[in-house]
């Protein structure tokens, strides 16, 4: 079944936010660390940027706010992780299994 070229396309917004957790929340699960994690932000920033930009053309401050957005979502959901106090705990134990 084809689209007929008068029908209206529905634009994807992505939900940046979640993005940028999910993205967090990943790096940590796989024991990776925080320059990772940025590694993955900005990516993620430059892909959903340049798809967008693609698609109809962003202004420099909606690329802005596309990668703060993420990057602000994927630091906060990090400092969460890493300041858990079972995460803490685990870090402060001995590896060795000695108490």
């Amino acid at each position: 079944m084809s689209k007929s070229p008068e029908a209206s396309v529905t634009p994807i917004v992505p939900d940046l936010q979640f993005i940028g957790w999910q993205i967090a929340q990943q790096t940590f699960s796989d024991g990776e660390g925080a320059a990772k994690l940025l590694d993955y932000l900005q990516g993620a920033a430059y892909a959903i940027g340049f798809s967008i930009w693609k698609e109809g053309g962003a202004s420099r401050g909606q690329m802005h706010y596309v990668a703060e957005t993420i990057a602000q979502a994927g630091k906060a959901r990090w400092v969460e992780l890493t300041t858990d106090p079972a995460f803490i705990a685990f870090l402060s134990a001995d590896p060795e299994g000695r108490a």
